[in-house]
């Protein structure tokens, strides 16, 4: 059985090997993968349809809703780890774990939601070319999105590492 994340190894500890106990710790490059692809696909499955419906209602033209789902679809994939190692590092920050208080879980995803999709939108809208009025609703929507969907968002991760068989953060 997986022990809690809370009291495993950081992700970076282990890819950088730098824990104290390097047998139990290090992670293979198989690991490595497996976390990578989880959290990535997890990422794009959860967030595509509501960045895409945030778009529409931005009113953003076809050309650049198509160019902007593509791109934040690649980067939802290749940013799902970061996400849940900023995540860790929230709940470490407001001493969450499994046994916590669903409150305090709420806190911990709504954190880390907002402030994962204030840069991503910003930065995403941009590189589409989408007005400053495009930007300004996409990015008010989005982080509305971002505090909305952190927890629910959160149990969606507890549900993909129990059926991938990782260790859970906060959500058994």
């Amino acid at each position: 059985m997986n022990k809690p994340m809370d009291q495993e190894p950081d992700l970076e500890e282990r890819l950088s090997g730098s824990t104290q106990n390097q047998t139990n710790s290090s992670m293979s490059l198989t690991d490595f993968f497996k976390y990578f692809a989880v959290y990535g696909s997890a990422n794009v499955i959860f967030y595509t349809p509501l960045m895409t419906a945030i778009e529409l209602a931005s009113r953003m033209e076809p050309e650049e809703l198509a160019k902007s789902r593509g791109i934040g679809a690649v980067i939802g994939f290749l940013t799902g780890a970061a996400y849940v190692m900023s995540r860790k590092q929230w709940a470490r920050a407001f001493g969450a774990s499994l046994g916590s208080s669903e409150l305090k879980k709420t806190i911990v995803d709504t954190v880390t939601g907002v402030a994962a999709m204030l840069p991503y939108a910003l930065i995403l809208k941009y590189a589409v070319g989408a007005s400053e009025e495009e930007m300004y609703t996409a990015l008010a929507l989005g982080i509305a999105v971002g505090a909305g969907t952190g927890r629910p968002y959160g149990k969606f991760l507890g549900v993909c590492e129990k059926v991938c068989g990782l260790p859970p953060l906060l959500d058994k």
